[in-house]
């Protein structure tokens, strides 16, 4: 199965700021992305913008998304998309206990 160009050009970046091409990611720590990433996404993702030049127009908002829009955010397909290609075991995504 071919590489589309998003998964090409994504780059994996590890809790310690390593850069590591989607495509050269290990067969283990790729599925335990995808573990890692659900868990997130159910758990909830918080945004959070602010921005203004002076104190008198600083704002602040977050948003909670939802178990989709985390998902995708998080490029989730991305790395579904390549343990697919490798034809890995993926991870159900009900694997989480529902809290």
């Amino acid at each position: 199965m071919a590489h589309t160009p998003d998964e090409k050009r994504f780059v994996h970046r590890t809790r310690d700021g390593q850069k590591i091409p989607l495509t050269e990611m290990s067969d283990s720590h790729l599925v335990n992305v995808i573990r890692c990433l659900e868990l997130k996404a159910r758990k909830g993702v918080v945004i959070r913008r602010g921005g203004g030049s002076t104190y008198e127009d600083f704002w602040y908002d977050e948003e909670l998304l939802s178990y989709e829009e985390a998902l995708e955010l998080l490029h989730f397909s991305l790395y579904v998309a390549e343990a697919e290609r490798r034809k890995l075991p993926i991870p159900p995504r009900s694997f989480v206990a529902q809290e």
